[in-house]
C-alpha cells in the first residue's frame, strides 16, 4: 500500500508512507501548485489519498484578512485536485476533517514514532492525517497495532 495524505491550502503539506515503510514529508507553496500538486500524485501513484478538508467556520474566520481568506479557499481548490486526480486515476480519496486527525494525532505520538520533523508544520499536519488513516480500526490498515503500539503507549 502506498499512502499519501495532504493538508491542502496555500502550502500545502505532504507525508508518504512508501511499501518498505519510508516516510517522505514535504511542502509545496505557497504559490499557486494546482498542476504540482497533480504531477507529484501521478508521480507517486499512491493506492489511497488521505485528504483534510477544508471546513469554513464563520465565527473564525469572518475577521480574516483578504490574504487569509485567499489561503482558506484555495485549500478547496486544492481539495478538488485531489478529488479529481482520485476520479481520473480510479483510486479512493478519504477525506478528513482537521480535527478528526489532530483530536487524536498529538505532536508527542509523531515524536514517539521518530517521524518528526521541526520546521515543517504543514507536512506534519498531513502526517496526522496518515496516522490517523493507519490507526482507524475501520481501515483496517495491516500496520495500525504497530503504529498504535509504538506511538500511544
Amino acid at each position: 500500500m502506498r499512502l499519501v495524505a495532504l493538508d491542502p491550502g496555500g502550502v500545502t503539506g505532504w507525508a508518504s508512507k512508501r511499501e518498505d515503510e519510508q516516510w517522505l514529508f514535504q511542502q509545496i507553496g505557497p504559490e499557486e501548485h494546482h498542476d504540482l500538486l497533480y504531477r507529484m500524485l501521478t508521480s507517486h501513484l499512491p493506492t489511497v489519498v488521505v485528504c483534510e478538508h477544508f471546513e469554513w467556520r464563520p465565527n473564525r474566520h469572518q475577521n480574516a484578512e483578504y490574504g487569509d481568506r485567499y489561503v482558506e479557499l484555495i485549500s478547496r481548490e486544492y481539495e478538488g485536485v485531489v478529488k479529481l486526480w482520485g476520479s481520473i486515476f480510479n483510486m479512493p480519496v478519504v477525506i478528513q476533517t482537521a480535527g478528526h486527525a489532530k483530536g487524536f494525532v498529538k505532536d508527542e505520538n509523531i515524536k514517539k514514532l521518530g517521524l518528526w520533523q521541526p520546521g515543517q508544520k504543514h507536512a506534519m499536519d498531513a502526517l496526522r492525517h496518515a496516522l490517523r488513516y493507519i490507526t482507524d480500526p475501520k481501515n483496517d490498515h495491516p500496520d495500525r497495532m504497530k503504529y498504535l503500539q509504538k506511538g500511544w503507549k
